[in-house]
């Protein structure tokens, strides 16, 4: 069973929606984004200005694969 967060002032959480949430001691922001479909890492990366290898890293991802509605840390 997943689990759905609120934040504050949003009715919930949804697909294709950004959040912004500070991850860890070292306190570096990362974003929480829910692919949509037809997203793709390098369309994600395109719109976070960063670079699909650093998506993939931080989300321990084996493969390119996404799958709609699944959480990456951006």
């Amino acid at each position: 069973m997943r689990k759905i967060y609120k934040v504050m002032g949003t009715p919930g959480i949804y697909s294709g929606r950004v959040y912004g949430i500070t991850r860890g001691a070292e306190r570096r922001r990362y974003y929480v984004y829910y692919v949509k479909k037809g997203d793709t890492l390098m369309s994600i990366a395109y719109r976070f200005n960063t670079n699909p290898n650093i998506i993939r890293m931080n989300n321990r991802l084996k493969s390119t694969e996404l799958y709609e509605g699944q959480r990456l840390w951006v």
